[in-house]
């Protein structure tokens, strides 16, 4: 399974409330899913891919990265708390 974050200008792009119509004006989400794509291809790719960040709950970036990618993306609306789910278990770990 592969593991993709999203990238901040894109979020706040997306808490704004733009539209899929919208979105795709902008040519930071094509850049955005290309660099992302490059990467994961890059690295051998996988069959699955979750989608965690602030644009987990946005089909419109979930389609076009799965459409870059050749294969699924999945998310859930709490895959935006990953980041931050991490950083407390490993403050934790620090403690």
């Amino acid at each position: 399974m592969g593991y993709l974050c999203s990238y901040t200008h894109l979020e706040m792009i997306d808490a704004a409330g733009a539209s899929a119509e919208r979105l795709a004006e902008y040519e930071a989400v094509d850049s955005v899913v290309a660099r992302v794509a490059t990467r994961v291809l890059g690295s051998g790719g996988a069959a699955l891919h979750f989608l965690t960040g602030g644009l987990c709950d946005n089909g419109f970036v979930v389609g076009r990265l799965a459409e870059a990618l050749g294969s699924p993306v999945e998310t859930c609306v709490e895959a935006r708390y990953a980041g931050a789910l991490g950083a407390t278990l490993v403050a934790a770990e620090l403690g």
